[in-house]
């Protein structure tokens, strides 16, 4: 679990960096574009980057919610395994088919970026 928490963290963090450069390069985008004249070599370039971004952005959530998931399930087991005997109502993590259907479009998506996709499983 610990292990979990900490690669949460991390997704977290760099979604929050992933989105503060998402936001600056609209920012600078907006800002120049103002003072010059476009041509296509600009946009084709602020596209690109956007475009990165984007599929970086949709990795790392994949990813986030991914862990998450994997976190609930843990949950859900230890509660099963050490708390089975005390009455009471059980932490109960039930995903809707929303979140299927839209982790099988991330997935996709991901395996269309990353063709080597899942990436190893990080070490001990």
């Amino acid at each position: 679990m610990l292990k979990l928490s900490g690669w949460i963290l991390t997704y977290i963090n760099h979604l929050k960096g992933i989105i503060l450069e998402r936001n600056k390069q609209i920012d600078i985008a907006t800002i120049n574009d103002a003072q010059k004249d476009l041509n296509i070599e600009v946009v084709a370039r602020m596209v690109e980057t956007q475009a990165n971004i984007a599929n970086a952005e949709i990795i790392n959530v994949y990813q986030l919610l991914l862990q998450l998931k994997e976190v609930s399930a843990k949950l859900e087991q230890i509660i099963k395994q050490d708390y089975d005997g005390i009455a009471g109502r059980k932490f109960r993590v039930q995903l809707s088919n929303v979140f299927d259907d839209m982790m099988g479009q991330l997935e996709l998506i991901a395996k269309t970026l990353v063709p080597d996709w899942p990436p190893p499983a990080p070490e001990d």
